[in-house]
């Protein structure tokens, strides 16, 4: 089996594990789905603005879980080609808005897959570059 072949079957499988689970939570929340998705994706949109606070001014085993989060979501973007958070919001919200399209619309671009998936491996690298330069920069570098 070829790693294309795998690959397929791992974002297949995803979806349908996403699915699943979005049916659950509209099922047996305790929300309306409206909030439920307006909820997940706050957090979607503000979880990289909470990570970097984390990794500036929290303590090492928290900076720890960050930068381990961070890693784990960027190899998981890589392996299904989308955020498994889009896919959720996606299927809780019924609608067809990915967190990048704020950024797609101030730069005029036409807002679709191929440019969201552009937009998405432009900023992650950057990002994750960042949160590793600060948590170096906060742990392992000592200045005299």
């Amino acid at each position: 089996m070829n790693y294309k072949k795998i690959k397929k079957a791992l974002k297949q499988h995803m979806k349908i594990v996403m699915n699943n689970c979005a049916e659950n939570l509209k099922k047996n929340g305790r929300v309306s789905t409206k909030s439920l998705g307006l909820m997940i994706r706050s957090i979607h949109m503000f979880l990289p603005t909470y990570l970097m606070t984390i990794l500036m001014f929290g303590p090492l085993f928290l900076c720890n879980i960050a930068i381990i989060s961070l890693v784990g979501a960027i190899v998981c973007f890589y392996l299904f080609d989308c955020c498994f958070i889009s896919i959720l919001e996606r299927n809780i919200c019924d609608d067809d808005f990915i967190v990048t399209d704020p950024i797609l619309e101030m730069l005029s671009l036409p807002i679709n897959n191929h440019n969201r998936y552009y937009i998405s491996n432009v900023v992650g690298p950057l990002y994750l570059y960042l949160a590793f330069v600060v948590y170096y920069v906060r742990f392992y570098h000592h200045s005299n």
